[in-house]
């Protein structure tokens, strides 16, 4: 039987725009990890702003941010408006870092935003698709 030191990616790995300057990351457990998930760590970096061409030396990556392992929403905040961005999750066991997840998205345009409604029920929570768009008329 052969044991893996590595952990597996984590799954389903999304990024939706919630704001102009925020992006919404969420993924699933991995499949398999290699025991008890630690934490799960989180960066981004600029690639594009508007409809540029990517940018020749993409932005540098962000610090990395530990998230519990319960969770699995992270909210990046401080973002340009209508750019793209990509992210990278990794999942953090007693035996080190697994596999890169990677994911990219847009920011929305400055006179548009798109809100994701949470839904609480008890102890769970359920994103469902409902959209809200509004300008800068409030409407």
């Amino acid at each position: 039987m052969l044991w893996c030191t590595e952990s597996r990616r984590v799954v389903d790995l999304r990024a939706m725009s919630v704001s102009p300057t925020h992006l919404v990351v969420h993924w699933a457990r991995p499949t398999e990890s290699n025991g008890l998930i630690k934490s799960y760590m989180i960066r981004h970096r600029l690639n594009r702003v508007g409809d540029c061409a990517p940018l020749e030396s993409p932005g540098r990556w962000s610090q990395l941010v530990n998230i519990l392992s319960s969770e699995r929403t992270y909210l990046i905040p401080d973002l340009r408006p209508y750019s793209q961005y990509e992210v990278k999750v990794w999942v953090k066991t007693a035996q080190g870092r697994g596999q890169q997840a990677v994911v990219s998205n847009t920011t929305a345009s400055a006179g548009r935003a798109l809100f994701l409604v949470l839904v609480i029920r008890r102890d769970v929570t359920a994103a469902h698709d409902k959209w809200v768009w509004y300008n800068d008329n409030g409407k």
